[in-house]
């Protein structure tokens, strides 16, 4: 028998972490001053007591504040006697010795928090006690497990971040007031990520919105990376919104290239050869040194499942908070590049339950996180208008469904593939918002600038428009 096994063996045996003394304060304040009641009611449930006879008397007193019956030492002996619960918790014996222990309800605030912290590690341990069960059974795989405990996890430290406090209206103003100023200077911090392309952003009522799942969708060539990557660039550089790359088809170095060649207007190709001069050099240098500093974080893992998508973007959120930062944008690039958990789903299916936790991601982050999806053949077919739909969207209705923005780029005039044309280093492209879940549908003129991988809006008169 190994070591690991041994200590899993005693962990039943080890009592779960409680602190008797505050559950005792916390009742004791709650009956010697009436109003700490509902601030303990507030933030405390019965689960959060260890002690059965504590979590009994929390409940009775709970339901005598909502019935509007005075709580003190002979209501709730008299109370727990009607319920036949008296005996269940020591006696009126008990109940004498809560009022007798605790002398005032000043430090009552504390000890919640004490109790709460222990409640807290006593859920940890049930998740984990869950794990180690399912995992002897093998009743579940290694990846559902792993996401399981993720998303309890998850869940356990959302909760310790809720309020349910009245707040007067000078402070709702002033906050009010705050938010605005931030909107004006940084309205990344109001929920809204500005993509830096300035018709896009009115389109989208600023920019993109928090806990939205944005496509970029496209036929190969039209510049859906690099689209992405400019807006990457924008957030990022521009705004020192971090930003995290997922690139499931180009590797880190291929990207930072790109980026690279993108913000210094230099041609990529001529780059990759080698061939420049001693000036572009130094340019490129310049635009190193600036890139490098820039918060954007990429794994370009190639295959990718959705598991590992959200505890990957989880960790480096938390790691980003940690340091006082938020994580501001997430790119996928591209969505057909991932895997579902369950090998004998249909591609379908596999594609449903991907756009699902991408979705899912995003509302838990509370970030917008943009897909790169590739599409059906169907743009490509005779007699049809080469502006994409949303049905073209490859191998599931589930990425229309979910998505809260669609965004398709196609080049209006393409009608071949010719090499005269591929080399073309300047290409009229169109940005057609398709779905717009809080806004209109639109149509943007743009120039994709191949040799910069870089896009630029046309700017067009009112009257065009």
């Amino acid at each position: 028998m190994n070591k690991g096994t041994q200590v899993l063996e005693k962990i039943p045996e080890r009592l779960p972490p409680y602190s008797q003394e505050a559950e005792i304060a916390v009742l004791g304040a709650m009956l010697i001053d009436k109003d700490v009641v509902p601030v303990v009611l507030d933030s405390l449930t019965k689960e959060d007591f260890y002690i059965d006879a504590n979590a009994i008397i929390f409940d009775v007193i709970r339901d005598m504040y909502l019935n509007n019956i005075t709580i003190d030492f002979i209501t709730l002996t008299e109370q727990l006697r009607k319920k036949k619960l008296l005996d269940r918790i020591g006696g009126a014996g008990y109940i004498t010795s809560l009022v007798d222990m605790v002398t005032s309800s000043a430090n009552v605030e504390y000890y919640i928090n004490v109790v709460k912290e222990k409640s807290l590690l006593r859920s940890l341990i049930k998740v984990s006690a869950l794990v180690i069960e399912e995992s002897y059974s093998n009743s579940k795989s290694a990846q559902e497990l792993l996401n399981y405990a993720s998303e309890q996890i998850f869940k356990l430290a959302k909760e310790q971040y809720k309020t349910g406090y009245f707040i007067q209206i000078r402070q709702a103003v002033d906050e009010t007031m705050q938010k605005i100023e931030k909107i004006l200077k940084k309205p990344q911090e109001a929920g809204v990520v500005p993509t830096g392309f300035k018709k896009l952003d009115e389109i989208l009522a600023g920019g993109l919105q928090k806990s939205n799942f944005v496509i970029i969708a496209g036929r190969p060539g039209m510049g859906k990376t690099s689209f992405a990557m400019n807006i990457a660039a924008n957030v990022a550089i521009n705004k020192k919104i971090p930003v995290a790359v997922l690139s499931l088809e180009m590797t880190a170095t291929e990207l930072v290239l790109r980026l690279l060649c993108s913000r210094a207007k230099e041609d990529s190709n001529r780059v990759r050869k080698g061939i420049m001069t001693k000036e572009q050099w130094v340019k490129l240098t310049t635009h190193a040194g600036i890139i490098s500093e820039a918060p954007i974080y990429i794994d370009d893992s190639p295959d990718l499942n959705i598991l590992e998508l959200r505890t990957r973007t989880r960790r480096l959120f938390y790691e980003l908070q940690n340091k006082g930062q938020q994580l501001g944008l997430v790119i996928i690039d591209y969505i057909q590049r991932m895997h579902g958990l369950n090998p004998r789903d249909t591609r379908q299916q596999e594609i449903a339950d991907i756009s699902n936790a991408i979705k899912s991601l995003a509302k838990e982050l509370e970030i917008p996180v943009i897909g790169v999806s590739q599409l059906s053949r169907k743009p490509e077919e005779k007699d049809r208008d080469k502006r994409p739909r949303l049905s073209d969207l490859r191998e599931s209705g589930a990425l229309e469904q979910d998505a809260d923005v669609v965004m398709f780029i196609y080049q209006p005039d393409k009608k071949s593939s010719s090499k005269e044309e591929d080399e073309s280093k300047v290409v009229e492209t169109r940005l057609y918002i398709a779905k717009n879940r809080n806004g209109p549908t639109y149509e943007i003129p743009m120039l994709f600038v191949k040799e910069y991988t870089t896009f630029a809006e046309i700017e067009l008169s009112e009257e065009s428009e």
